[in-house]
């Protein structure tokens, strides 16, 4: 007798029901999550991908500014050092 009360109680609409609508409730989180916000994780990735690669590209372009300047500056540096160089090495004639 217990066993089949118990039964009865799973099949009834008071218990049932609630069941019912708490696994069409994971089942529709579990699709939401699996497709849509993969869906939109990925979007959301690739749009962080290309705002990191132009700020990777600007930064370059900074850094090969500041070593062409500095290169720039270093040959300017090593031709007035040689003529510093060539002044100083002039014997003096009187």
């Amino acid at each position: 007798m217990a066993l089949a009360a118990k039964k009865k109680a799973f099949i009834s609409p008071r218990f049932a029901l609630p069941i019912a609508a708490v696994v069409v409730l994971i089942l529709s989180f579990v699709t939401y999550y699996f497709v849509i916000i993969t869906r939109s994780e990925s979007s959301l990735d690739d749009r962080a991908f290309r705002s990191l690669s132009a700020v990777s590209l600007q930064l370059r372009d900074g850094v090969n500014t500041y070593g062409t300047v500095f290169q720039g500056a270093a040959k300017e540096e090593g031709v007035s050092q040689k003529k510093k160089k060539t002044r100083l090495h002039i014997p003096l004639t009187s």
